[in-house]
Protein backbone atom coordinates (compact mmCIF):
# COMPACT_ATOMS: atom_id res chain seq x y z
CA UNK A 1 0.00 0.00 0.00
CA UNK A 2 0.92 3.21 -1.00
CA UNK A 3 2.02 6.17 1.52
CA UNK A 4 1.30 9.88 0.48
CA UNK A 5 1.97 13.22 2.56
CA UNK A 6 -0.70 15.65 4.51
CA UNK A 7 0.07 18.80 6.13
CA UNK A 8 -0.87 19.55 9.11
CA UNK A 9 -0.62 23.52 10.05
CA UNK A 10 2.11 24.19 13.15
CA UNK A 11 -0.46 27.00 13.93
CA UNK A 12 -2.65 24.29 15.22
CA UNK A 13 -3.35 23.23 19.24
CA UNK A 14 -2.43 19.46 20.55
CA UNK A 15 -5.72 18.86 20.47
CA UNK A 16 -6.44 20.23 16.38
CA UNK A 17 -3.92 18.38 15.37
CA UNK A 18 -4.88 14.92 16.67
CA UNK A 19 -8.31 15.88 15.17
CA UNK A 20 -6.34 16.50 11.80
CA UNK A 21 -4.59 12.93 11.91
CA UNK A 22 -7.44 11.07 13.25
CA UNK A 23 -10.06 12.81 9.70
CA UNK A 24 -7.43 11.98 7.49
CA UNK A 25 -7.25 8.31 9.08
CA UNK A 26 -11.10 8.55 9.04
CA UNK A 27 -10.27 7.79 5.10
CA UNK A 28 -8.43 4.67 5.18
CA UNK A 29 -5.22 5.84 6.08
CA UNK A 30 -2.70 5.59 8.95
CA UNK A 31 -0.53 7.66 10.58
CA UNK A 32 3.27 6.57 9.89
CA UNK A 33 5.41 9.47 11.08
CA UNK A 34 5.88 12.97 10.77
CA UNK A 35 8.96 15.96 9.96
CA UNK A 36 8.96 18.93 10.47
CA UNK A 37 9.38 22.24 7.89
CA UNK A 38 10.27 24.89 9.44
CA UNK A 39 10.16 27.05 6.35
CA UNK A 40 6.65 27.25 5.96
CA UNK A 41 5.53 26.01 9.80
CA UNK A 42 4.38 23.39 9.30
CA UNK A 43 4.18 19.61 9.88
CA UNK A 44 4.18 17.31 7.44
CA UNK A 45 2.53 13.56 8.15
CA UNK A 46 2.88 10.70 6.40
CA UNK A 47 -0.06 8.33 5.81
CA UNK A 48 -0.27 4.80 4.42
CA UNK A 49 -3.36 4.28 2.72
CA UNK A 50 -5.12 1.29 3.68
CA UNK A 51 -7.89 0.97 0.83
CA UNK A 52 -10.89 -0.15 2.85
CA UNK A 53 -9.78 -0.87 5.87
CA UNK A 54 -9.73 1.49 9.17
CA UNK A 55 -7.02 1.86 11.51
CA UNK A 56 -7.77 1.88 15.52
CA UNK A 57 -8.15 4.73 17.00
CA UNK A 58 -5.15 7.27 17.21
CA UNK A 59 -3.82 9.82 20.06
CA UNK A 60 -1.27 12.24 19.57
CA UNK A 61 0.10 13.10 23.44
CA UNK A 62 2.98 15.33 24.49
CA UNK A 63 6.06 12.82 25.65
CA UNK A 64 5.56 14.22 29.33
CA UNK A 65 1.89 13.05 29.67
CA UNK A 66 0.65 9.19 31.08
CA UNK A 67 0.55 6.60 28.55
CA UNK A 68 -2.96 6.25 27.09
CA UNK A 69 -4.32 2.74 28.92
CA UNK A 70 -4.96 0.55 26.11
CA UNK A 71 -2.84 2.08 23.48
CA UNK A 72 0.94 1.11 22.13
CA UNK A 73 3.14 3.64 21.16
CA UNK A 74 3.82 3.64 17.09
CA UNK A 75 5.92 7.33 16.81
CA UNK A 76 7.88 9.83 19.03
CA UNK A 77 9.22 12.76 17.60
CA UNK A 78 8.82 16.65 17.44
CA UNK A 79 5.37 18.74 16.09
CA UNK A 80 5.19 22.05 15.47
CA UNK A 81 1.85 23.27 17.55
CA UNK A 82 0.15 26.32 19.86
CA UNK A 83 0.01 26.15 23.39
CA UNK A 84 -1.62 28.99 24.71
CA UNK A 85 -1.27 31.12 26.85
CA UNK A 86 2.27 29.45 27.40
CA UNK A 87 3.05 29.52 23.23
CA UNK A 88 1.00 31.65 20.80
CA UNK A 89 3.23 31.00 18.00
CA UNK A 90 4.21 27.49 16.54
CA UNK A 91 6.44 25.77 19.20
CA UNK A 92 8.97 22.65 18.09
CA UNK A 93 7.08 19.77 20.80
CA UNK A 94 8.23 16.52 21.50
CA UNK A 95 5.28 14.40 21.16
CA UNK A 96 3.95 10.34 21.21
CA UNK A 97 1.67 8.85 18.55
CA UNK A 98 -0.38 5.98 20.34
CA UNK A 99 -2.75 3.59 18.43
CA UNK A 100 -5.25 1.71 20.31
CA UNK A 101 -4.69 -2.26 21.04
Amino acid sequence: MANYNAAVPGNDTLSQAESSIQFEESKCSAFVSSTLDMVKMMNIVVFQDLDTTLPNDFKLTRNTDPVPVGYTKIWQGAFLIIDPPRSPTPTNVNVIAWRKN
